[in-house]
């Protein structure tokens, strides 16, 4: 009984974990950090205060289901972000190949 109580209880921390990042990141949705400033600023900042590992955990089940995204930094850091904020940047619509170069060649015209 004792081990099923820890586990709901860490089961829940997970949740809340979840729920305070999903609110933080979409009141930032530029925000990106690993683990320990994610613990240590995002969290205190809304009024949650959870163990790194509960929240590494959070994090984790995030990247996997796809609302943030996970980047392994040159230095073998992790770094997690807003998967909307991709999504995001790949809507904006900048002119590329000819019309890029016809853009180019008209300012340069108008110059």
């Amino acid at each position: 009984m004792l081990e099923d109580s820890r586990v709901a209880a860490e089961r829940s921390g997970i949740d809340l974990a979840v729920a305070a990042i999903e609110r933080y990141v979409a009141a930032h949705p530029t925000a990106a950090d690993n683990a320990q400033g994610v613990a240590q600023w995002w969290l205190p900042a809304i009024g949650v205060d959870l163990p790194v590992e509960v929240v590494h955990r959070a994090l984790e089940a995030l990247s996997q289901s796809g609302a943030l995204k996970r980047d392994v930094l040159p230095d073998g850091g992790t770094v997690y972000r807003s998967a909307q904020r991709d999504a995001a940047s790949e809507r904006i619509d900048e002119p590329d190949g000819e019309d890029a170069v016809g853009a180019d060649r008209q300012r340069d015209k108008t110059e």
